[in-house]
């Protein structure tokens, strides 16, 4: 297995000699920052440079063409001044997936709040129902379609990620840290991002409930962050006939309302 600190200590002093103390930050997230990682996983990088230009990439490409392990390199790269201008909703998975190596993110980025966490919610969980809904009607087969949501139920882990933020205040830093912290239909989206590798046959035989789960789910936490509290829209006919058919209960806890952190949101800093 790849030695992920060393790799990227290197780097860090490969970077230092290229842009000198235009480095603001470097650092590991992703499945080896968190532990989880194979042996052919990417190793993924944050890189922040006080502005970044044409010249600025292609010097910080041939940095990498000198690493080890080079095919497995990706990650993310700005300037400080985009990184300021980012999109908020994007920057507490960030702030919180990332491994400092160099510099510390914190500083460079505007201060979060649970307003934040509740965009990140929106956004993600709208996309995610459309997704469901595109690859079930237009797609091909349910089976060939299920197998290709292992994205999908990565999204809805860091999705289940800034539900337990708003509900507790803490963000858990990995899957493993999370897992206590779920249960019912939340605890299975877990279980099988977890456990994908191992339920190929399970997806091939129920390839329905494999969507739909996630297409109720999407559809619960849509309607629980509203910002007005407007119910969201039915499922196309067929997609809802076939999800009541499946009976499945309540994915999101009673208590959970938008009140409990918007009542909140102007005096917690998360």
């Amino acid at each position: 297995m790849i030695d992920a600190l060393k790799w990227m200590k290197e780097l860090k002093s490969k970077l230092q000699a290229a842009f000198g103390g235009r480095l603001c930050f470097l650092g590991l997230q992703g499945s080896r920052r968190r532990g989880e990682a194979s042996e052919t996983s990417d190793i993924d990088v944050v890189t922040v440079l006080d502005s970044l230009s044409p010249e600025d990439l292609r010097l910080y490409r041939s940095v990498l063409d000198t690493m080890p392990h080079r095919e497995l390199a990706c990650g993310f790269i700005c300037g400080s001044k985009e990184l300021r201008a980012w999109p908020r909703h994007e920057l507490r998975g960030l702030l919180e997936d990332t491994q400092p190596i160099y510099g510390e993110l914190s500083s460079l980025l505007p201060e979060p709040n649970a307003e934040d966490a509740a965009d990140y919610l929106r956004i993600s969980a709208g996309n995610l129902y459309h997704e469901v809904c595109h690859r079930y009607l237009y797609g091909g087969s349910p089976a060939q379609q299920a197998e290709k949501l292992r994205g999908a139920y990565k999204i809805a882990v860091f999705m289940l990620q800034h539900l337990t933020l708003l509900r507790t205040g803490s963000y858990p830093p990995d899957k493993a840290a999370l897992l206590p912290l779920v249960s019912g239909d939340e605890r299975e989206i877990l279980t099988r991002s977890m456990q994908w590798d191992f339920q190929k046959q399970e997806r091939e035989q129920n390839p329905e409930d494999w969507l739909f789960l996630l297409l109720r789910w999407s559809s619960a936490v849509l309607e629980k962050v509203s910002p007005d509290g407007a119910p969201c829209p039915d499922s196309h006919p067929l997609l809802k006939q076939k999800l009541d058919a499946l009976n499945l209960p309540p994915l999101l806890p009673e208590d959970f309302q938008l009140e409990d952190w918007t009542e909140r949101r102007q005096q917690l800093v998360i």
